[in-house]
């Protein structure tokens, strides 16, 4: 993070989505850096850290969208996400999903 964290809210920023092989929205998120941040989901950072297992065995494309603010690129991120409801994202999600004794993903019911 920048010493100035204000310094990143006029910087560039990208929206990606996260796809599996069948094309299914994995997950959606923001970077300013998305080959670093793509990094960090799918691999070990350090012994230490868990990544996100389920989207590192299975993503297999990605897309980019890229914002000229981190405040746009955010907004864009939670409106996507409420819309397009990817199975790995918590937050701002209308739908919850959950792994089932088969270790597949199933939505909650709300």
């Amino acid at each position: 993070m920048s010493a100035r964290p204000d310094a990143e809210l006029s910087v560039p920023h990208s929206l990606y989505r996260c796809f599996d092989a069948s094309g299914q929205l994995l997950y959606i998120g923001v970077a300013r850096n998305v080959g670093e941040r793509m990094f960090h989901h799918l691999h070990l950072c350090n012994a230490a850290k868990t990544p996100n297992g389920y989207l590192r065995r299975h993503m297999k494309d990605f897309t980019v969208q890229v914002y000229p603010s981190k405040l746009e690129a955010r907004a864009a991120e939670r409106a996507a996400i409420n819309v397009e409801a990817p199975l790995l994202n918590r937050q701002h999600n209308p739908s919850r999903f959950r792994k089932n004794a088969a270790g597949q993903y199933e939505a909650v019911a709300s």
